[in-house]
């Protein structure tokens, strides 16, 4: 046989199946350009090198990691479609006395050139946008943009092996299924019925159950570090719950609805009801992968934007002043402020310790193995919070105020510390000017004590509790200068870290002026890698929907002609049609939303963690109810497009 006939039949082939092939290529080359863009924010040198760039470069390399091997996944998933639609076209070539081998070479050649045109279309839009990215990283994280452009050798041969080990993969798994295969089961496979699917209620009672204890999961654990724990695996248990009941739920509800005589006995949703009948077990797979996509999507922009919308917020309060230390002795920290002529124009000194402890009830276990509530509580003496407030505090011996970091009083009447009794006399009402407390995963308490006695004697409590791991009396020193600029702050922030490590004193000291970039690279790169990811995810969505009709137009089109020539007018062939698709279509979509409802408690108590705060109920709402009228005029409009493309099949 010539060998020119290959090629020329591959390109033969592609063309006759556009309808496929071509949004196919289309997926494969917008994965390059995702895998282009994000391999190059990760790999740039320059991007790291920036200040603050290397938490950028951390988000990008764990988000490249995110699209490689969903990518791998998708593309796979798009291939093994695309070839079984067309299996009754291998078979005829091989019933017209073409050998395997030489459909092996026609599969060849077909993937080599679908694999060029992905490389093409992906390079050439991840060259144009990625310029666009970049800008919008730096503006998203407040960074100075640099001019030129620039292009990524080694995104570049990462995105053509990453591409070529994909259609390699894809012509194995292709060449396997047609070389096994015989001739005359790959002519009719299309013509084979499906038998009515039993209804499976140990399915449904597995799905019932892992579905309901992923949502046990998000409402009743309250520990948000417990949550971040536990929160992936409440999210599998979801997946497999929403699998199980699309596949096995969907035909004991279609099964109900065929007994209700009342509405399955008329042609409308007759025809519907027992057409999702016999395919069930090909839609369902199809609808909980969008149902899961969609949630991703969902989930993930109502936190990166909730992150982002509340990052100034969080850093205010992580740093509400210029500089904050915390160390056993601060005249090293006064001696390089001094020395560098910067004058103080605010300031707050007073001794704290912080010690971490598992409330049970009114007690303090100082041992966090313990079942209760595991807290830190922050302690200062009467003396510190009047340095904090201005205010004169009196306690008498064996008083204290305590109070959360949230503003809520404490439910009982005295707090015991060891072999200590303190009767709480009021709430904590002074100002934090230790962020740091804002950083801890657990819940933060406030405790106020007479004297510096008292934090000594629960210094000792813990040195008997915890050893070597025990925290110390130090001395916290937050203050403003009369400096504003950032290379000027940064200098004295070094200087202070310095005369402090040569004094062999311990401690740490924090400048807002230069640590809020870091924040903003952080909360930054969430959200550029939120949106990345999330695009990536919906065009996911959008492909599957769209195949998924494409391949259900082919199905239906025999049947519905059948039913018109039996007497069903076109006009309730197009009714059955929007009945059928509506149903089909939107069932995703409404329990997507049903998911992101009930992981909204979970979040908000997961975001608290990142500095957001627990009481900003409001602001996630918001991002949820944002996040879910975009994503659902998005679905409307692909709806639009696709059950155009299946009625015009159909049709």
């Amino acid at each position: 046989m010539n060998n020119r006939l290959y090629p020329r039949l591959a390109l033969s082939n592609l063309r006759k199946n556009g309808r496929f092939v071509i949004p196919y290529i289309l997926a494969g080359g917008g994965a390059v350009a995702m895998l282009y863009i994000v391999g190059m924010l990760a790999m740039d040198n320059g991007l790291g090198n920036m200040f603050a760039g290397y938490w950028v470069s951390l988000l990008m390399a764990m988000g490249l990691g995110v699209v490689l091997v969903f990518g791998v996944i998708f593309m796979l998933y798009i291939n093994s479609f695309l070839q079984r639609q067309r299996l009754k076209e291998f078979g005829l070539y091989a019933v017209l006395g073409m050998e395997k081998r030489h459909i092996a070479l026609v599969l060849l050649f077909e993937n080599l050139f679908s694999g060029l045109a992905m490389l093409a279309l992906g390079l050439a839009a991840g060259l144009g946008l990625g310029k666009l990215a970049f800008l919008v990283l730096l503006k998203l994280i407040r960074l100075p943009v640099p001019l030129g452009f620039t292009v990524s050798a080694p995104a570049l041969i990462f995105c053509a092996e990453w591409l070529g080990a994909v259609l390699i993969l894809s012509l194995l798994l292709n060449l396997r299924r047609v070389l096994k295969a015989d001739p005359i089961q790959l002519l009719y496979q299309g013509q084979k019925g499906e038998r009515e699917p039993r209804t499976r209620w140990l399915l449904v009672l597995l799905g019932l159950l892992t579905w309901g204890g992923g949502y046990a999961i998000a409402w009743l654990v309250t520990s948000p570090v417990a949550l971040i724990l536990v929160f992936f695996p409440a999210a599998i248990l979801v997946i497999i719950g929403t699998y199980c009941l699309f596949t096995a739920g969907s035909v004991a509800v279609l099964k109900a609805l065929r007994r209700d005589r009342r509405y399955y006995y008329q042609p409308r949703h007759f025809i519907t009801v027992s057409g999702l009948l016999y395919r069930m077990k090909q839609n369902a797979a199809g609808l909980a992968s969008i149902c899961i996509l969609s949630t991703m999507v969902l989930v993930m922009m109502i936190c990166t934007v909730s992150l982002y919308s509340g990052v100034s917020r969080s850093l205010d309060m992580r740093y509400p002043l210029q500089f904050c230390g915390s160390m056993p002795d601060i005249t090293p920290a006064r001696q390089a402020v001094e020395a560098s002529g910067a004058r103080i124009v605010r300031q707050y000194e007073y001794d704290s310790i912080s010690f971490a402890c598992a409330l049970v009830d009114e007690v303090a276990v100082l041992d966090t193995a313990s079942s209760g509530q595991v807290c830190q509580i922050y302690t200062i003496t009467a003396e510190g919070y009047t340095a904090l407030t201005g205010r004169t505090l009196t306690l008498e011996p064996g008083q204290a105020l305590f109070g959360s970091r949230e503003g809520e009083a404490f439910p009982w009447p005295e707090l015991i510390i060891g072999d200590t009794r303190w009767e709480i006399a009021g709430g904590w009402d002074a100002p934090v000017v230790d962020g740091r407390v804002y950083v801890y995963m657990v819940p933060i308490y406030f405790l106020v004590v007479p004297t510096q006695a008292d934090l000594e004697t629960i210094e000792r409590v813990q040195q008997q509790a915890y050893g070597d791991n025990a925290s110390t009396i130090t001395t916290v020193w937050a203050f403003d200068t009369a400096w504003t600029d950032t290379a000027d702050i940064a200098a004295l922030k070094a200087g202070i870290e310095e005369a402090v490590e040569n004094s062999g004193a311990s401690g740490w000291i924090d400048c807002g002026a230069t640590d809020r970039q870091e924040g903003y690279a952080m909360y930054g790169g969430f959200l550029f890698l939120g949106l990345a990811l999330g695009l990536v995810f919906l065009l996911a969505t959008g492909l599957i929907i769209y195949y998924k009709q494409v391949s259900e137009g082919y199905d239906d089109r025999r049947r519905f002609h059948i039913l018109q020539q039996v007497g069903m007018s076109r006009k309730e062939v197009r009714a059955t049609i929007r009945t059928q698709v509506l149903t089909v279509f939107f069932l995703p979509l409404l329990t997507a939303g049903v998911h992101t409802a009930a992981a909204f408690p979970a979040m908000t108590r997961m975001l608290s963690v990142l500095g957001i705060g627990a009481n900003r109920v409001t602001l996630y709402a918001v991002c949820g109810l944002a996040a879910f009228g975009v994503f659902s005029l998005i679905y409307v409009g692909v709806y639009a497009l696709t059950a155009r493309v299946y009625a015009r099949i159909v049709g």
